[in-house]
């Protein structure tokens, strides 16, 4: 299948598929194939479609399209006159060239399976098998016509591309339907040719191509703005796509993002208070990836996190409680600074959190669940020097204006489990909770420093109510019963271990 299809880099953004581009599109003496050498930098004037001459074809004179894709590809192809392109609605000028492909692909396909053995393509698609078998049967006649009509419809789109820098159609005719299927049930169709016919004509030619989301159809289904340009004018289709699909966005949330020009762009007001909401969405999205799919035997999962200092023996004893007592869900531990994990929580990612200093914001539920002392104590064989452990806003605000003697000392920890680690090695001072340093106290090796203020050290356990459930609520339970419970929270923790 080789005279159909290329190895090559698969990419999530466009910018990567730019960086990939800038390395494998450059001359190899290996490739008897390869075009000319590029001399212009990778997406000059990127977000700029002035003066773009854009070909639109609804249907390329021959394809049955669904109206409700025909509809939103029409107002994304707007968009794009709107951006400062030229569109002029015009068909490409070629017949449907299926019977090319399908000779070629056969051909390819009995290429490629030629020397399996009958077990061997006993495990192929059924379908790739079919088409196989077809290309056993193809003549050298066939193929060489299917070769000269190739190179003629090459040659028809080099001609059309001197008048058009980009054509534009529908990606699919249709939305999609139900995984599983080689073809829409009930449709009528026989192959998957013949809902895809605005693709494959670009595989017979090796035209740059990108598929661009532009909206949602009627049924909710997204649906796509195919954009293709001229062979080795990869850039332009680049350039097109993100600049389409920002314009797409824009027309969805009803502001302008970017300003744009011949430099490429920059950010309006209204862009920049959406790069926070763009940077959730990343977020949320990436938890998805991890979290999805559920592993086997598993019905649902909780998600819940906790601040570094809380890791042991709290965060600890609440995972194997829910492990032991909730044993049909996943689970998924997050350890971070307390500022991340409320914005997990508002983001929906994380059902609950363990934090010293909450946020309040509308249904968000918080509840104290410990109340502790932070207590200066000291190293009894070297209580020097003094070392500033910053548990916090509220810690450093308190801290200072008591000793303000010590608000500048010479080592400083933002991690409380790695300053009383350092101290116990190297020795020195500072503020710790009660409960972490007792045994420490009861031991000799630690003492109090006489006569130095106490600060109070609140746990909050937080959660969003519209995450709320009887399953939740239950793991709640499970850690005000690990609260309760007698532990050695002097256990030290290694964060680089």
């Amino acid at each position: 299948m080789t005279i159909l299809s290329h190895l090559g880099p698969m990419t999530r953004t466009v910018e990567d598929s730019v960086l990939m581009l800038q390395t494998v599109a450059q001359p190899d003496a290996r490739d008897g194939l390869i075009g000319a050498p590029r001399t212009t930098p990778w997406l000059a004037g990127a977000m700029d479609l002035k003066g773009l001459r854009v070909a639109y074809s609804p249907t390329f004179g021959y394809v049955n399209v669904d109206p409700q894709v025909a509809s939103v590809v029409a107002q994304a192809v707007r968009g794009l006159e709107q951006l400062g392109a030229h569109v002029e609605q015009i068909d490409p000028g070629f017949s449907d060239p299926l019977e090319v492909f399908s000779t070629l692909w056969a051909a390819g396909a009995a290429r490629l399976t030629g020397s399996m053995s009958d077990a061997q393509k006993q495990l192929l698609d059924p379908g790739l098998l079919r088409i196989a078998q077809r290309g056993v049967q193809l003549s050298l006649e066939d193929f060489n016509a299917a070769l000269e009509a190739r190179a003629a419809l090459v040659a028809r789109m080099a001609a059309f591309h001197e008048h058009y820098d980009v054509l534009v159609s529908p990606m699919m005719p249709i939305t999609a339907f139900e995984a599983g299927h080689d073809v829409p049930p009930g449709s009528g169709m026989q192959a998957w040719t013949q809902w895809t016919p605005f693709t494959y004509p670009f595989n017979l030619t090796q035209q740059p191509a990108a598929s661009v989301p532009c909206g949602l159809a009627a049924n909710g289904l997204p649906v796509g703005l195919h954009v293709v340009a001229a062979r080795f004018a990869d850039e332009t289709v680049l350039r097109t796509a993100i600049t389409a699909r920002v314009k797409n966005l824009e027309s969805q949330l009803g502001s302008t993002l970017f300003v744009r020009n011949r430099a490429g762009a920059r950010l309006t007001a209204d862009g920049e208070a959406f790069v926070v909401y763009a940077n959730q969405l990343l977020q949320t999205w990436e938890a998805a990836r991890r979290d999805l799919p559920l592993p086997d035997g598993y019905r649902n999962v909780l998600h819940i996190g906790g601040e570094v200092s809380l890791c042991n023996p709290l965060m600890l004893g609440w995972a194997q409680a829910l492990r032991e007592h909730i044993p049909g869900y996943a689970l998924r531990t997050e350890i971070r600074e307390g500022e991340y994990l409320l914005r997990q929580l508002e983001l929906g990612v994380l059902d609950a959190a363990l934090v010293f200093q909450p946020q309040y914001w509308p249904g968000l539920q918080v509840e104290q669940v410990l109340e502790e002392k932070l207590i200066l104590v000291q190293r009894v064989s070297q209580p020097d020097p003094y070392v500033y452990i910053d548990w916090g806003p509220g810690f450093r605000q308190q801290h200072d204006a008591a000793l303000p003697d010590k608000a500048r000392a010479a080592l400083s920890f933002n991690l409380g489990p790695l300053a009383l680690q350092y101290i116990l090695e190297h020795g020195g001072a500072g503020y710790f909770r009660t409960r972490v340093v007792q045994s420490y106290l009861d031991s000799g090796v630690m003492q109090r420093v006489p006569k130095a203020p106490e600060f109070s050290f609140p746990t909050f356990l937080v959660y969003s109510r519209a995450r709320d459930s009887a399953v939740l609520q239950q793991a709640l339970g499970l850690l005000r019963e690990v609260v309760k419970a007698e532990s050695d929270w002097s256990q030290r923790w290694d964060p680089l271990i």
